[in-house]
């Protein structure tokens, strides 16, 4: 990488500097920002879904609907029973009544949450991998026959759905930054080419190969791609800053599993890298298939 941004002898002559005034480096920084975005987006989806699919495929709630209290008492009894006794199941927490009237009282308010109304009971329990949980959902059944069974993985699958449509929108927009990155290369290259055509004629005359004048614009692509990359990476990373406060804020379980790890930002940080890299590869391809067509 060093090398790409090592000057070549009579570069400025060829190419003048045109970083803080030409309007490619700044082009260029706009869609590193975009990409860098995008692959922020893809990386803190994949995490999120893996982590809800991880939290949640395994777990369930069971709640017993039964308005006669003795019933209720009988069943909640049992159910506790066997989901305790049975292997398969890694861990068990009933949820007590006064946290559920705390969960009603925003509907029901706590006037209606009197001593005669029936309140459910509740219990959270998570299955160890390997386990279908169809097979303890019928001894379930067979314990507390008034239980209703919810299935995490189930309830969420909508919003897992939707998380995959935004991971494959994200994923076609960083393709397409990536595809309109190239292009803009390809372009600067071609117009720098036009531009100074008679000074290559002269170059070509005193023995210049196709491969050393392509040695100027690979660097100049390099070097103007690496200052864009890095300018838009430093614009993505104050807005990532500013997200993850707004859902450190919100305190939500299903937003803060879309999070970044230390690797994904630091994969993030080489984008400016790999940007200049290929850079210099499509601007090398271009002149040197450019000047064969000139001559």
């Amino acid at each position: 990488m060093m090398r790409l941004l090592r000057p070549v002898a009579g570069e400025r002559q060829l190419l003048p500097e045109t970083r803080l005034t030409g309007p490619v480096p700044w082009m260029l920084a706009i869609m590193m920002l975009m990409a860098v975005l995008a692959a922020a987006a893809t990386l803190a989806i994949d995490n999120g879904v893996a982590r809800i699919g991880g939290d949640l495929e395994r777990r369930i709630t069971i709640q017993l609907v039964e308005p006669n209290p003795d019933r209720m008492e009988i069943q909640r009894a049992a159910l506790l029973g066997y989901l305790r006794r049975e292997p398969a199941i890694a861990h068990v927490q009933e949820v007590g009544a006064d946290e559920l009237k705390r969960l009603l009282a925003p509907w029901l308010g706590d006037t209606g949450l009197g001593a005669d109304l029936p309140v459910p009971a509740m219990v959270d329990a998570e299955i160890r991998a390997g386990v279908a949980i169809s097979a303890i959902s019928r001894r379930i059944m067979a314990v507390a026959p008034s239980a209703r069974i919810d299935n995490h993985a189930a309830a969420l699958a909508p919003v897992a759905q939707l998380m995959g449509t935004v991971r494959a929108i994200a994923v076609m927009v960083l393709a397409m930054m990536l595809v309109a990155i190239m292009a803009a290369i390809v372009l600067a290259v071609r117009a720098a080419l036009d531009t100074h055509r008679s000074t290559i004629d002269v170059m070509h005359l005193m023995g210049a190969t196709d491969a050393q004048l392509a040695q100027h614009f690979q660097r100049r692509a390099a070097v103007d791609t690496l200052f864009g990359g890095t300018v838009g990476l430093g614009v993505a990373a104050l807005l990532l800053w500013l997200l993850s406060q707004q859902v450190a804020a919100m305190e939500s379980e299903l937003a803060g599993a879309a999070t970044l790890s230390v690797a994904d930002l630091a994969l993030l940080a080489t984008v400016p890298i790999i940007g200049a890299t290929v850079a210099a590869l499509v601007a090398r391809v271009t002149v040197i298939r450019t000047l064969r067509k000139m001559l």
